[in-house]
């Protein structure tokens, strides 16, 4: 199931598969191990999300494809890439390579880079905070979100939480109420990670929404 229409999201792609792969990182500096990854990444010539949580030599690292990003490659790939990862670094693989539920990756950068109210702020607390508005009765782990590309360059790196929904329908309006154009999801029920984004019709309305309040 994919979801079409969900709060104005459509489907934009679909990976096969419900991958991640979740590590312990004994590093003082996330930033060491987005460059272990970047690395990884580059010589398996494949995309791919790093969600990292911690820090001060005990740092959560969550590897997820990047399907919005070509390739989106298989399983398989995926898994070999994660095991030559753990080989040379040392780290330790915690768990499944499979949530038992859907996680949502959603990032958070709009809001703490021109919300005046949560300057101040750590990234995790603004992350809670405006998580726990806007989402009210949601599981989520702050978290920094790291897109690398096949080449291993960083395409994006901004805050925002990892989500834990109940379901499709609760991750499309937890990305509504946050504003997000774009957004993914692992879909384990479906074996999927999916993409979504906002239907035209939807995007269009929301874009006159905006100019008209800012004309006000």
């Amino acid at each position: 199931m994919t979801g079409a229409g969900l709060a104005g999201y459509e489907a934009a792609a679909v990976a096969a598969g419900a991958w991640w792969c979740r590590l312990r990182v004994p590093l003082d500096d996330p930033g060491e191990a987005v460059a272990a990854v970047a690395r990884a990444t580059r010589d398996a010539g494949m995309p791919l999300t790093v969600a990292l949580r911690g820090g001060r030599g005990d740092v959560s690292a969550f590897l997820l494809r990047a399907p919005d990003l070509l390739p989106a490659e298989r399983v398989d790939q995926c898994r070999r890439m994660a095991e030559a990862l753990a080989a040379e670094t040392g780290w330790r693989r915690l768990g499944p390579d499979r949530p038992d539920q859907p996680v949502a990756p959603l990032g958070l950068s709009r809001f703490v880079a021109f919300d005046g109210g949560l300057r101040g702020c750590s990234a995790d607390d603004a992350a809670r905070r405006l998580f726990a508005v806007r989402a009210p009765g949601m599981r989520a782990r702050p978290a920094w979100l790291v897109v690398l590309s096949a080449a291993g360059c960083m395409a994006r790196r901004e805050p925002g939480v990892l989500a834990m929904p109940s379901g499709l329908e609760q991750a499309a309006e937890a990305a509504a109420a946050l504003g997000l154009q774009r957004w993914c999801v692992l879909d384990p029920a479906a074996d999927e990670h999916v993409v979504f984004s906002r239907s035209r019709t939807d995007a269009t309305a929301s874009s006159a929404a905006s100019r008209s309040n800012t004309a006000k």
